[in-house]
């Protein structure tokens, strides 16, 4: 989270009291929360440090990420009706969210090499575009009475659901289901 008070971002994080550098750019950033979303190991995550690695591999992971998922104080409800809906992919919702930027503040994402923290803050005022328009379906939920409204909105949250990804073990299991036949 960005703090206004001081003129610098963290550029570090701290690991068993010891500080290590790590890269700021959004793009690394993107990527490791893909590769958590891929459930790789910790160890696979030394990309992310400049100068050195800790060797207690699993403090520098969580500290990593405390750093990509800083605490927000606002907004307080942090529970979801539903937890388990995936609102937005940085993967799957690329162009979207290329275009959102380049529309709203023009800034080129490609060309870009902006601190993981002001993307951030960038990100979470993205308002009135393709990108929330497509948030905002699969969001939706009917409220009372399903209105004709309600219906389009049905579809056009099925049309950009993101199915979740499925585990080692739900894979196998389809596999075991297939042999059957």
């Amino acid at each position: 989270m960005i703090d206004l008070s001081k003129k610098v971002l963290p550029d570090s994080v701290m690991v068993s009291g010891s500080s290590f550098k790590i890269k700021t750019d959004f793009h690394y950033w993107i990527r490791f929360i893909q590769m958590l979303n891929e459930k790789v190991f910790y160890e696979d995550f030394d990309f992310l440090y400049k100068e050195g690695v800790p060797e207690d591999r699993k403090s520098g992971f969580e500290s990593l990420k405390a750093f990509a998922f800083s605490k927000r104080e606002l907004p307080r409800s942090t529970e979801s009706e539903n937890p388990d809906l995936i609102s937005y992919s940085y993967t799957l919702d690329a162009d979207l969210i290329y275009s959102a930027f380049m529309q709203q503040y023009g800034i080129d994402l490609v060309e870009s090499s902006m601190h993981w923290y002001k993307f951030q803050a960038l990100f979470n005022g993205l308002r009135e575009c393709k990108f929330t328009d497509v948030v905002g379906y699969r969001l939706y939920e009917v409220k009372g009475k399903e209105t004709a409204y309600d219906k389009q909105m049905l579809k056009m949250r099925k049309a950009w659901e993101i199915l979740p990804e499925l585990t080692e073990e739900d894979k196998k299991r389809i596999d075991d289901f297939n042999k059957l036949f």
